[in-house]
């Protein structure tokens, strides 16, 4: 299990998340649970999903966990599956595609782009999401760390009657081996510390 302590500007409070990942790879399906427990409330906001992962573009090199996500990060991959948020208390069925591109002949240079076809259960409501972005690893930082720069925009198209509504949300991330500092470049920015 992930966990890790996180602090934002906006709620201006610690929080301890975790986060875990079961995933049967001979079938391609994962079991995803996430929480939140925000240390100056007490609340606990969780996340839980199922997803069906396809993938395109060449075969896997069977259970090796350290050649896998090298492969996987070259090939299309399609999903379909269904989540569900506490604290909203909305149940998502999704069908996505991601595919990354490495940019020039350097490693560590990514364009990365994602598309999502969500449908809210409980209000019927149709909704579609993008994402583009820019990532660049940076090996050998230091003696000691790596470090992972990555900067993008989320655009979130949704329904209000007879209007479409576009939102745009940028956002960046600059992540060592242990810390990342998140921001969306208007005001907000979130700090964690991975234990």
């Amino acid at each position: 299990m992930e966990s890790s302590l996180v602090f934002g500007n906006k709620d201006k409070s610690l929080g301890l998340a975790f986060k875990e990942r079961l995933r049967e790879s001979e079938n391609e399906v994962e079991l995803k649970v996430a929480g939140l427990l925000n240390t100056k409330t007490g609340r606990l906001d969780g996340f839980g999903s199922l997803r069906k992962f396809v993938f395109l573009g060449g075969q896997l090199p069977g259970r090796n966990p350290y050649l896998r996500p090298a492969v996987e990060k070259r090939r299309t991959r399609f999903e379909l599956g269904v989540s569900y948020d506490l604290k909203s208390e909305v149940s998502i069925a999704r069908l996505g595609a991601r595919k990354n591109f490495q940019l020039g002949d350097r490693k560590g240079h990514w364009l990365k782009l994602r598309a999502d076809a969500d449908y809210d259960i409980q209000r019927q409501k149709p909704y579609a999401r993008g994402r583009v972005e820019l990532t660049k690893d940076i090996f050998d930082f230091s003696t000691t760390q790596d470090l992972r720069v990555r900067a993008g925009c989320d655009a979130l198209v949704s329904q209000a009657g007879n209007e479409t509504i576009l939102q745009l949300r940028p956002y960046g991330q600059i992540r060592e081996n242990n810390w990342t500092l998140n921001t969306d470049f208007k005001g907000f920015y979130g700090v964690r510390y991975d234990l």
